[in-house]
């Protein structure tokens, strides 16, 4: 059985409440410079293509941090990590109010994954869960449960 979660998930939700208008203004922003008619906003990437770029870097955004989890392993994006050969963790830090993000300013703690090789304790992934709390509890029980054997001293 396979279950996808993407970790970036509130930060896709609030760029997409946001595409309809970017895309709607940069239409419009383009028929006026190509009219010559009309107030012109911007002349730039987004002002004139944010109608086509926008939903590409959404796109890409959600493939890129797309977590599909496995019997055997993890894949991340494109990347694989099976439980055989690599440590997962999900960390909980707190960040002061000056740092937190724009969509959850009331937020304190934060959680990340953390991925590092069994055999050399390398971390080779870490990224921060931007996601709602029933796929961070599916996320905790997907994946393995530590052993005092895996620990190195």
């Amino acid at each position: 059985m396979e279950q996808k979660i993407c970790f970036t998930k509130t930060i896709l939700i609030f760029y997409l409440l946001l595409t309809p208008f970017i895309m709607i203004a940069s239409i419009q922003n383009l028929i006026n410079v190509i009219c010559g008619t009309g107030s012109v906003v911007g002349v730039g990437a987004f002002a004139l293509f944010g109608f086509i770029l926008l939903p590409v870097l959404i796109i890409s955004s959600y493939r890129g941090n797309l977590c599909r989890i496995q019997v055997d392993r993890i894949t991340i994006g494109k990347t694989v990590y099976p439980f055989a050969d690599y440590h997962f963790d999900i960390q909980e830090y707190y960040l002061p109010a000056k740092d937190r993000p724009i969509f959850s300013p009331f937020k304190k703690k934060y959680k990340k994954i953390v991925i590092t090789k069994k055999d050399n304790q390398v971390l080779v992934y870490e990224s921060d869960l931007d996601v709602f709390k029933k796929d961070l509890e599916t996320l905790e029980r997907a994946l393995p449960k530590i052993k005092l054997s895996d620990i190195t001293h």
